[in-house]
């Protein structure tokens, strides 16, 4: 006999606790913190970017981010858009961060500066102007 568990998402859990507990902190680093509320705006935010720029289920989606903040909302947000998230270590050099992309065969990096990578990658700096503009889909 089998048993089938319904575990809920990610996603879900983060949407249910923004609901209950909207003012509560989330996710917080040295330089900011953010409530669950505040959270899923940005996660909102940077999915609706992500498929403006042409971000499709399945895309691979790499960040090149430090531990904190923006990482977290780097990594809903390319869930909530479908993408797959691929992490790479900020600490990584260019050269063996381009060479990590080019053998997943990334399109988009996420980052924080931008990278001297080659190749046919497109880099989205967190928190660049045209994120905050974009407005909300349902995450």
């Amino acid at each position: 006999m089998s048993v089938a568990l319904k575990i809920p998402s990610v996603l879900t859990m983060l949407r249910l606790t923004a609901q209950r507990y909207p003012k509560i902190v989330a996710v917080k680093d040295t330089y900011r913190k953010l409530t669950y509320e505040s959270l899923l705006d940005e996660v909102r935010r940077l999915a609706s970017y992500l498929r403006d720029l042409g971000v499709r289920p399945g895309t691979l989606v790499a960040s090149c981010l430090p531990r904190g903040v923006a990482a977290v909302v780097t990594q809903a947000a390319v869930f909530t858009a479908g993408a797959v998230h691929v992490p790479i270590d900020a600490d990584h050099p260019d050269e063996l961060v381009s060479r990590l992309l080019d053998g997943v065969n990334a399109r988009y990096l996420v980052v924080e500066r931008e990278r001297r990578v080659i190749g046919d990658v497109r880099q989205i700096a967190f928190g660049a102007p045209g994120i905050d503009e974009s407005s909300p889909d349902e995450a």
